[in-house]
């Protein structure tokens, strides 16, 4: 998960993020409010904690622009525990209120539940989660807060482009399911790891495989995606490589 962290505070910005960091959060950060309009036009978020005191623009103005264009989740942040920031706030669209000081912990488990609230951000499934991570060549073992930046940016390209597929293709009809107009979906025809089980990779040919993740079937190829401590040995080879010797090559 992605989370743009806007504050103007250096410290307290640092501070989060690195909280973040160690729950396994992927951070952006801006320290005042044109910065956190880039950083969300730019990055795409999946959460925003954003003060109200910033420079530039105030964290109300900047929580509005986003609200035109956006439901990503935000989490506004003040030292005044005023009534009136409170309800400006929540009218302007933010989705939670943190008063300073707050703990690490707050902060976490404040974040977590507006993660798990679904009117806010909803998952995937299994079949788009597995079509994304096969497109992404990332295996479905992967810790998520173990990605490199560029394979959280591949991953959410990925699932991006698979949804707008899915959306266009009325979803995947795997047993009995319809859109609203009563029309089966066709994305099924177009699926490259979910329910291909022994069938070959449209990549590379070799046999899809099928791991349990979670409790629930995940299916990949295990040599387009490699599992981690495959992926940990490619990469370390990958470094032994000098610039010297991809010359020589």
């Amino acid at each position: 998960m992605k989370v743009l962290v806007a504050d103007d505070d250096a410290d307290l910005r640092d501070l989060i993020a690195f909280t973040l960091t160690q729950a396994g959060y992927l951070v952006i950060k801006a320290g005042d409010g044109p910065t956190a309009l880039k950083r969300f036009e730019d990055e795409s978020p999946d959460l925003i904690v954003l003060d109200i005191n910033m420079p530039g623009l105030s964290g109300f103005q900047v929580c509005e622009a986003i609200r035109r264009r956006s439901r990503v989740p935000v989490m506004m942040l003040t030292v005044r525990g005023e009534e009136e920031d409170l309800v400006r706030a929540l009218g302007l669209g933010a989705d939670d209120y943190l008063n300073k000081p707050f703990s690490p912990r707050t902060l976490l488990a404040r974040i977590k539940a507006l993660l798990l609230d679904q009117s806010a951000l909803r998952g995937v499934g299994n079949i788009y989660a597995d079509e994304s991570l096969w497109r992404a060549k990332i295996h479905p073992m992967r810790i998520a807060a173990k990605l490199s930046p560029n394979e959280s940016r591949k991953l959410r390209k990925a699932l991006r482009e698979i949804l707008h597929e899915a959306i266009a293709l009325r979803g995947s009809s795997i047993s009995d399911f319809l859109d609203v107009e009563g029309r089966p979906g066709e994305y099924q025809r177009r699926h490259r790891a979910y329910g291909r089980e022994a069938k070959p990779c449209y990549r590379c040919k070799a046999p899809i495989r099928r791991a349990i993740v979670a409790g629930r079937s995940s299916y990949f190829c295990p040599k387009c995606q490699l599992a981690p401590e495959s992926a940990k040995r490619a990469a370390k080879r990958r470094k032994r490589v000098t610039p010297r010797h991809r010359a020589a090559s």
